[in-house]
C-alpha cells in the first residue's frame, strides 16, 4: 500500500493483478471495514478506534471486559491481544500505539467462546465456485487471540 500511495507503482508502470488496492485498503483500514459491514447489514462486535490509552480505558469501561486490542496496520496482529482488566489494557494499548504506523488501536468487545470457521473457496473466470476446504480455529489459550490450532476438515461441521 505504501508503494502505491507514494506513487511508485504508477511511476514504474506496475500493474497489480487480483484484488484492487481500494479493496485491500478497505479491508485493512479498521474504520473503513467497520463502515462497510454496517452498510451491508453484517453484525460486528462493538468497537472504537482509539489514539490514547485513556480513550481505550474509557471505551472498555463502557462495554465491559474482556476486550480485544488490534493495533492498526501491523502485520499478523502484532502488538494486539485480549485484555481482561485495565492493567493489561494499559500495557497492550501502550505497546500497540507504538507499533501502529498511524498510532491507532481498535478496541473491540471480545466474542470469546464463539467458533471461528473458515472456508477456502476457488472460483474460475466463469464464476463457478467450489469449497475446497473448511477449517475450525481452536484457541487452547485465552490469553491472546492469535494462538490457535487449526483442524482440517472442520469436525464440528462434518458429523456422521
Amino acid at each position: 500500500m505504501e508503494l502505491s500511495k507514494a506513487g511508485i507503482l504508477q511511476e514504474l508502470g506496475v500493474e497489480l493483478l487480483g484484488t484492487p488496492l481500494s479493496a485491500i485498503d478497505q479491508a485493512e483500514d479498521r474504520d473503513l471495514f467497520k463502515q462497510l459491514m454496517k452498510e451491508l447489514g453484517e453484525p460486528i462486535p462493538e468497537s472504537e478506534i482509539v489514539t490514547t490509552v485513556e480513550e481505550a480505558i474509557s471505551f472498555a469501561n463502557t462495554i465491559g471486559y474482556p476486550v480485544i486490542v488490534r493495533p492498526a496496520f501491523t502485520l499478523g496482529g502484532t502488538g494486539g491481544g485480549i485484555c481482561t482488566n485495565e492493567e493489561a489494557l494499559r500495557d497492550i494499548v501502550e505497546n500497540g500505539l507504538k507499533l501502529s504506523p498511524v498510532t491507532q488501536c481498535l478496541i473491540e468487545r471480545s466474542i470469546a467462546g464463539f467458533k471461528e470457521i473458515e472456508y477456502e473457496v476457488m472460483r474460475d473466470a466463469a464464476d463457478n465456485a467450489l469449497v475446497v476446504c473448511s477449517m475450525e480455529n481452536f484457541e487452547p489459550s485465552r490469553d491472546t487471540h492469535w494462538r490457535f490450532n487449526r483442524f482440517l476438515p472442520d469436525t464440528n461441521l462434518i458429523r456422521c
